[in-house]
C-alpha cells in the first residue's frame, strides 16, 4: 500500500497491479483476503473481480450473524470494517451495524484492543468511519488515551516501528496534529528518525521485516489512513440462482490464441487511471519523498 501514497512512482505501480491483477491466494485466514483486498483496493483493482475472484464475497460469507471470521478474535472484524468501509457497504447494513458493536465490545477496559498498540490505531481506524454512531465517539476517547499513555519518552511506541506507524495512522484517523504528541520533547517522528538507515528504510536486520516495516512507515508518514489510501468501489450485490437455466445446443467453440501479455479490462482500467509518472528531485525533496524515492528506486 506504500507505493498508493504517492503518484511519482507509476512504472513501479504498474508492476504491482499487473502482478496483483493475475493474483489467486488461497488464505488460511479471514485476514489473509481481507489484506489482499486492501492491497487490491490501495492499486484500484475492483475487489469484486479481479482475475475472476471475489474478495468481498470471501469476506461478508464468513459472517456469523454477529461478527466476521473467529469469533475468539477480534482483528479479522476490524479489517472487514476497513475493507468493506471502501467497498460501498455503510452502518445501514446489518452485518455492520453488528460488527461495529461486536468490535466495541471487545475494546478493553484500558481504551485499548487487546493490549495492543498495533490493533488499537486499527480499530480507531476501523470506527472513525462510523463515529456518530451511539458509543463509536466514546470508544475512540479512550482509544486516544491508551495511545498517550503507552507513548514511549522517545516519542514512539513499544520501541517497535511497525507499532508507532500503526498508532500514527490511528492518529492520523483522528485528525490529530503529530507535533501536539511529544513526550520529553519528542513527537513520534523524532523516534522515527532515529531508526532510519542511510540508505532510506528502517534500520533493520532482517531484509524482509526491513521492508515491511519502511512500507509501514512509509503509509503512517503519508498522513493518509487505510481507508484514504484504498479507492472506493460501489457495492455488488450477492446474485442468488432463483431458477434453473434454460437447455441450450451446445456449438463447437473455436479458441483464438490470446495475444501475449494481455491484461484484463479490471487491470486494464487501474493502470489507465495512474498519473503520467513524473520522477521527483530528490535534492529538493523532505525526508518522506526522499525514503519512498530510495525504497522504490530498487524496483
Amino acid at each position: 500500500m506504500a507505493l498508493a501514497t504517492t503518484q511519482n512512482y507509476t512504472k513501479e505501480t504498474i508492476k504491482l497491479v499487473k502482478h496483483f491483477g493475475e493474483l489467486k491466494i488461497s488464505g488460511t485466514v479471514l485476514t489473509d483476503y481481507e489484506r489482499h483486498a486492501m492491497a487490491l483496493m490501495a492499486l484500484g483493482l475492483n475487489p469484486y473481480n479481479t482475475n475472476g475472484e471475489n474478495y468481498i464475497e470471501k469476506i461478508i460469507s464468513s459472517f456469523d450473524g454477529k461478527q466476521f471470521g473467529d469469533v475468539n478474535e477480534d482483528n479479522d472484524d476490524i479489517f472487514a470494517l476497513i475493507v468493506l468501509t471502501n467497498a460501498g457497504y455503510t452502518v445501514e447494513d446489518k452485518m455492520i451495524a453488528d460488527d461495529i458493536s461486536f468490535v466495541l465490545g471487545r475494546q478493553r477496559e484500558n481504551g485499548s484492543w487487546d493490549e495492543s498498540v498495533d490493533m488499537t490505531g486499527a480499530g480507531i481506524q476501523a470506527l472513525a468511519n462510523f463515529s456518530p454512531t451511539p458509543g463509536v465517539g466514546e470508544s475512540l476517547d479512550k482509544a486516544k488515551k491508551f495511545l498517550k499513555q503507552s507513548q514511549k519518552k522517545n516519542g514512539g511506541w513499544d520501541e517497535n516501528t511497525s507499532s508507532t506507524a500503526w498508532a500514527i495512522q490511528g492518529l492520523n484517523a483522528l485528525g490529530e496534529e503529530l507535533e501536539d504528541w511529544k513526550m520529553d520533547g519528542n513527537t513520534p517522528l523524532d523516534y522515527l528518525t532515529t531508526i532510519q538507515d542511510v540508505d532510506g528504510g528502517i534500520k533493520n536486520e532482517n531484509l524482509e521485516n526491513r521492508i515491511w516495516q519502511t512500507a509501514y512507515v512509509i503509509s503512517a508518514l503519508s498522513g493518509k489512513t487505510w481507508n484514504q489510501i484504498m479507492q472506493n468501489f460501489e457495492k455488488v450485490e450477492s446474485l442468488t440462482v432463483t431458477e434453473q437455466p434454460k437447455q441450450i445446443a451446445i456449438k463447437p467453440k473455436i479458441i483464438k490464441p490470446k495475444p501475449k501479455n494481455l491484461v484484463n479490462q479490471n487491470t486494464a482500467t487501474a493502470i489507465n487511471s495512474l498519473a503520467p509518472e513524473s520522477e521527483p528531485k530528490t535534492e529538493e525533496s523532505g525526508w518522506f519523498s526522499k525514503l519512498i524515492y530510495k525504497i522504490f528506486s530498487i524496483f
